[in-house]
């Protein structure tokens, strides 16, 4: 997970986000070895870098970084991106595209989506 919650979130960062929450479980099937390589298609990451982040969620993995096993949880995987995406009580446009490739990937309704926005903000104030 990015370390610094009051920078801002890069595309790398977005991507070790996903990366991390789909090792939650320790394995990755195909929706969500779908969902890692649509989002490194999406942020511009190279195929180098992007094995690079994916390999450090593996080790995290395996050294008990990432808490609870689990399978990916995408709408607490778009609740933790925004999190992020809030620390600093900003939203610029950069974030709003990233966040939108989440949105769109994981299909999130308008209702979804209003209430992650409204529980992100409040938690920023």
């Amino acid at each position: 997970m990015p370390a610094d919650r009051d920078s801002p979130l890069t595309a790398e960062g977005l991507f070790q986000l996903v990366c991390d929450e789909v090792m939650r479980d320790g394995r990755v099937d195909d929706r969500e070895r779908a969902t890692i390589l649509s989002i490194a298609k999406q942020m511009h990451l190279d195929a180098t870098k992007a094995q690079e982040i994916f390999q450090g969620s593996v080790r995290s993995f395996h050294a008990g970084l990432l808490g609870d096993r689990r399978p990916m949880q995408p709408l607490v995987l778009c609740e933790t991106v925004l999190t992020h995406i809030f620390a600093d009580r900003r939203y610029d446009q950069d974030e709003e595209e990233l966040f939108g490739c989440l949105r769109s990937l994981f299909s999130l309704s308008d209702e979804d989506y209003g209430r992650l926005m409204r529980q992100a903000f409040r938690r920023a104030l």
